[in-house]
C-alpha cells in the first residue's frame, strides 16, 4: 500500500491488498497487468503467468483479469464542470459519475474538479468535490480563453460568462498534460468534460 500511495494510485480493496501481502510473505507469486507503460524491472514476486491473484493498474475499476484482482486506479483525471446556479450537489455528483462510467473510468481516478471563477462559491460543486475528496479549482474567463483546442461552443454560455465553453477548458486547466479525453457531455443541464495526465508505472 505504501508503494501504491507513492505512485498516486487508489487502492480499491484493502482486503485484497492484505491477501496479496500475505501471499508475498509466503513466497507465493502474484500476477500483474497494467493499461499503462511500465518502467523498471518487475519485482521478483510478480509472475505474468499467474491468474489466481494479482494487481491490475487501470482507470477501469471493473477490470478483473485475475480470480482475485486488486485494482489500483491512477488519480490522473481532471474533471471540468458547468451548471446552473443552485444546482443540487447530488445531481452534479451523479452526472460526473455517469459520464466517467460511460467511458469505463472510475470516479476514484478524479484528481480535481474545475470550473470558472463565477462558480467559486457554488455549493453543489464544492460539496461534490468534498465527497470525491479532491480539490475544487476555479479560473477566470481570461485564463480559460487562452486555452487552445477544438472545443464545443455555446453562444449562450459566451454571452453569460464571457467564454464559449467552461467544462472543457476548465478540465484542461486542471490537467498537467492538457489532454481532453471526454468532450462536453450534458446530463440534466450539467456539463461535464475530462482531461487526463500522462502516467507511467515505475518500479
Amino acid at each position: 500500500d505504501e508503494w501504491a500511495h507513492s505512485k498516486n494510485l487508489h487502492i480499491m480493496s484493502l482486503k485484497t491488498a492484505r491477501d496479496i501481502a500475505a501471499d508475498i510473505l509466503e513466497n507465493k507469486k502474484i500476477g500483474f497487468e497494467s493499461d499503462f507503460i511500465v518502467n523498471g524491472s518487475l519485482p521478483l514476486e510478480i509472475d505474468l503467468d499467474e491468474k489466481e491473484i494479482g494487481i491490475c493498474i487501470s482507470l477501469d475499476s471493473k477490470r478483473s483479469p485475475f480470480k482475485n484482482t486488486l485494482n489500483l486506479i491512477p488519480k490522473i483525471v481532471s474533471v471540468g464542470v458547468g451548471c446552473k446556479k443552485g444546482t443540487d450537489f447530488i445531481h452534479i455528483y451523479t452526472a460526473i459519475k455517469e459520464v466517467l462510467s460511460s467511458y469505463n473510468i472510475s470516479h476514484f481516478a478524479i484528481k480535481s474538479i474545475n470550473s470558472i471563477d463565477l462558480k467559486k462559491e457554488e455549493e453543489g460543486i464544492k460539496k461534490t468535490a468534498e465527497i470525491f475528496k479532491v480539490p475544487f479549482y476555479t479560473y477566470s474567463k481570461d485564463e480559460l480563453i487562452k486555452i487552445q483546442g477544438d472545443f464545443s461552443k455555446s453562444e449562450f454560455v459566451k454571452k453569460v460568462v464571457g467564454v464559449d465553453t467552461v467544462c472543457e477548458r476548465a478540465a484542461i486547466m486542471g490537467s498537467i498534460s492538457k489532454k481532453l479525453i471526454i468532450n462536453k457531455t450534458v446530463v440534466n443541464s450539467i456539463t461535464v468534460a475530462a482531461a487526463i495526465d500522462d502516467y507511467e508505472v515505475e518500479f
